[in-house]
């Protein structure tokens, strides 16, 4: 559980990001995310939850932030408040909260979510995963070591990567399985992209997709929150 102050500061957090959106303010920063959720700081620590197969709602789900809305050993969590813990870490309640719905009616409920059901959330599961086998249901170290190492030698000597090297990664992983790429897929390397601060400076960091794809928060996120307009502009 978390402790009392961290509860004060998360709701504070939830509150004023309400706030930052409705006055067009910008997001909290890599750094101040951290501050208030440590688990996130490094890969060590608390261990992320390899069930959870969206790096996205791992790096949550390790944040402490769902804590107390989620059972012990449950991964049933109220739409609402995974909405607003998304908002918190940058995603807006708009888009994100769309798309959490979506994924909660595909699974058959009405306002949860099962996190370790994304394998079930309609078309926004995909094949061809970054970090999972065909297939699979839980992160794979082997897949997600294969990816990561594409990636590598992709960045080169600055480290850095482009969106069509992270989309020419994920087309080679369809190809290997024999699937093609779906829309959920290409979503997913348009959000990290763009999380990762890529709509921004032009570019990511290996690093810091080796960061995300281990539920770690990033050394640069995007300063505004990601939505579908953003998201439309990943190209």
């Amino acid at each position: 559980m978390i402790n009392l102050s961290r509860n004060v500061l998360c709701v504070a957090l939830i509150g004023a990001s309400v706030m930052l959106t409705a006055c067009g303010g910008d997001t909290y920063t890599a750094d101040e995310l951290k501050e208030v959720f440590p688990a996130i700081a490094q890969k060590g620590g608390v261990a992320e939850d390899k069930a959870v197969l969206c790096p996205f709602q791992r790096m949550l789900k390790r944040s402490g932030i769902l804590d107390n809305d989620l059972d012990e050993g449950s991964y049933e969590i109220r739409n609402k408040v995974l909405t607003e813990a998304a908002e918190v870490f940058g995603c807006s309640s708009g888009s994100c909260g769309t798309a959490i719905g979506y994924a909660s009616l595909a699974q058959g409920n009405w306002n949860t979510l099962d996190m370790n059901r994304l394998h079930e959330a309609g078309f926004l599961s995909h094949e061809c995963g970054l970090t999972f086998e065909l297939g699979g249901i839980t992160v794979s170290d082997t897949q997600r070591s294969a990816t990561l190492a594409r990636l590598e030698g992709l960045a080169g000597d600055q480290g850095r990567l482009s969106f069509d090297d992270l989309m020419v990664t994920k087309q080679e992983i369809c190809a290997l399985q024999n699937v093609e790429i779906t829309v959920g897929g290409e979503t997913e390397v348009k959000l990290i992209y763009a999380y990762l601060g890529g709509t921004e400076r032009g570019y990511v960091t290996y690093s810091d997709v080796d960061k995300f794809l281990h539920a770690t928060m990033p050394d640069f996120k995007a300063s505004g929150d990601i939505n579908l307009s953003l998201i439309g502009d990943v190209e």
